[in-house]
Order: structure tokens, then C-alpha cells, then sequence
């Protein structure tokens, strides 16, 4: 692991050493660290970082490109184990930098991409998994990209007078791929859960507030319901609610007479909420995307890089 003043010391010997020769020096370090007969997945996502890094750091770009075409070539060896989502996406985001220099690899690469969500989306039971990985990854390197080939284009397009941005098939198709996986648990409701043994929390002789709810708990079909409690039952009502979980209850205004309680529950666990409330933020990210080029200015947050200098 290199610590951050290492890269510091790099930085400035690149940047400021005398010596003619030193990119040349730190090509060589670089292709011996990639010859090595380390943990393959490690060595390259550390490589990874070092060229993201140097990038944020103002360096000449013929020699990053110079480290990424080595970093490539190792990549792509036959037999070469198949890297995870996150180092691919990584990768990716590397590239954009200059997109024009590296189009089949990004192809390939957004390909491999594609195909592990593919294979993660039907070997997961929960959707809680794909979407850490379009929150931590996927969602942030579309930004990213995005942003960059805007930066590249725009001043060849003011120069061409080109009305339209034609972004690259690879970066359509991860960017359907994932607005895709997200407009489907969007538009779907969460599993209603189910719950055992409803009756042994009622009494025998049960009030109506009571066979309301229960109705309500045993009924598979329904996913919500806000419930009109009277003043003098909100403390039985709250007592027995509370056996059950996962219940999601908020308490809404008094009714105008101030005489019953309004109280919504849904059927749904506060994890599997989050995961719901998380998923509709990612997609309004990514359909905020304009594919065109006319694309008005992101936020600082999309400009953003994911690599950080500091470790």
C-alpha cells in the first residue's frame, strides 16, 4: 500500500525533478509492481488508484496514458481472473479521462459490467446488495463520465457548431441498464411481509380498533392504511400495534374535531423503506442525466472525482 506521502514524493518528482528520465524510471517501478506474482485483483485495483490519483494531481496526460495502456495490457492477458463490479467501474471511471483513446476497452469493460449485474440481480434475494452497488458505484461512475465527456466535447462542439452529443453505445447501454434495474423497484411495492400467529396478540372478545387492525395484518393484499383512533383508544391501539413487526407507523395531524387520532401504517420494515427512498434518489440522479448537448451544468457533487489523494 502506498501512503499518501508517497504519492506526494511521486507527484513532485514528476512535476519538478531535473532528471530527463524519470517518467521513464516510474514506467519501469510500474510494469515490475504488475509482473509481480501478488494477488491479481489487488495489484490492479491499487494500480487503479495510483493512475486516479496522479490524475487529480495535475499530471502530464501523455504519461497517464502511458501507465493505463501498461495497466490495460495486463488486464486483458488470457486467463486473467474476472475483476468485481467495483474494480471494473473504477476502471472505467479511469478511462474517461480520455475516452477517445481508450473506446474498445471501455466497450469490453462496460460489457463485463453489465453481465455481473446481470448474474448479481437474479443470484440475490434482496435488492439491498444492488443497490449498495449503483449508491457506492455504479450511479456515481455514470456521473462521472458523463461529466467528462461533456468537459471534452463542449469546446469541439462549440468550434463544429455540432447540435447534437453522440454518446458512446457502451455508456448508453450501462446507463439503460442500470435506469432500468432502478425503474423496476421503483414501480414495484416491497414483498408484504407476513405475520404468524395474528390472533394470539387479540383478545378473545376484541373491540372494533382491534378487528380492524387485524383485518388489516391478515389481509396479503393490502400494503397500507391510515386508521381513525378515538382519543380514549389510542393507548390499547398503540399497545397492541407494537407487538407486530416490521411495521412502519407515522402519526398524522388530529382529525379537525380533535377528537381521533389519525395513524398510517405500512407493511414494510425501516430498512426495506430506506432501500425504496434510496432507490427513487438514484434514479432521479440518473434521469436528470441529459443525453444531449444542451446539458445544463451538474452540481459540484457530479464533478466530483471518485478517486481522493488522501488515503
Amino acid at each position: 500500500m502506498i501512503l499518501k506521502q508517497e504519492y506526494d514524493d511521486i507527484v513532485y518528482l514528476l512535476k519538478y525533478s531535473k532528471d530527463t528520465n524519470i517518467q521513464l524510471y516510474i514506467h519501469q517501478v510500474f510494469q515490475n509492481v504488475l509482473k509481480r506474482k501478488s494477488r491479481d485483483k489487488d495489484k490492479i485495483r491499487l494500480a487503479v488508484k495510483f493512475i486516479g490519483i496522479l490524475s487529480t494531481r495535475n499530471i502530464d496526460l501523455s504519461f497517464l496514458l502511458v501507465l493505463i495502456h501498461e495497466l490495460l495490457s495486463n488486464i486483458f492477458k488470457p486467463n486473467n481472473p474476472m475483476l468485481s463490479i467495483n474494480d471494473l467501474a473504477n476502471l472505467l471511471a479511469l478511462l474517461s479521462i480520455s475516452i477517445d483513446s481508450f473506446q474498445p476497452s471501455c466497450q469490453i469493460i462496460s460489457q463485463q459490467i453489465i453481465r455481473q449485474i446481470k448474474i448479481t440481480t437474479t443470484t440475490t434475494m434482496t435488492s439491498s446488495t444492488t443497490t449498495h452497488l449503483l449508491r457506492a458505484v455504479l450511479v456515481p461512475t455514470l456521473i462521472q463520465i458523463h461529466r467528462q465527456f461533456i468537459d471534452a466535447t463542449q469546446t469541439f462542439q462549440k468550434r463544429k457548431r455540432t447540435p447534437v452529443t453522440n454518446f458512446p453505445p457502451w455508456f448508453l447501454s450501462l446507463y439503460q441498464t442500470c435506469l432500468s434495474l432502478l425503474n423496476a423497484y421503483c414501480n414495484s411495492s416491497p414483498p408484504i411481509p407476513t405475520y404468524d400467529n395474528i390472533s394470539d396478540n387479540f383478545q378473545t372478545h376484541y373491540c372494533s380498533i382491534c378487528e380492524e387492525l387485524f383485518t388489516f395484518l391478515q389481509n396479503t393484499n393490502i400494503f397500507e392504511k391510515t386508521f381513525l383512533i378515538p382519543k380514549d383508544k389510542i393507548y390499547h391501539f398503540n399497545k397492541i400495534v407494537n407487538k407486530f413487526t416490521p411495521l412502519i407507523i407515522n402519526v398524522k395531524p388530529m382529525t379537525l374535531d380533535n377528537e381521533n387520532h389519525q395513524i398510517y401504517i405500512m407493511k414494510m420494515s425501516t430498512d426495506d423503506e430506506e432501500i425504496w427512498r434510496e432507490n427513487n434518489l438514484l434514479r432521479s440522479l440518473l434521469t436528470h442525466i441529459q443525453l444531449s448537448s444542451d446539458s445544463e451544468d451538474q452540481s459540484d457533487m457530479t464533478r466530483s472525482k471518485r478517486f481522493k489523494s488522501s488515503l
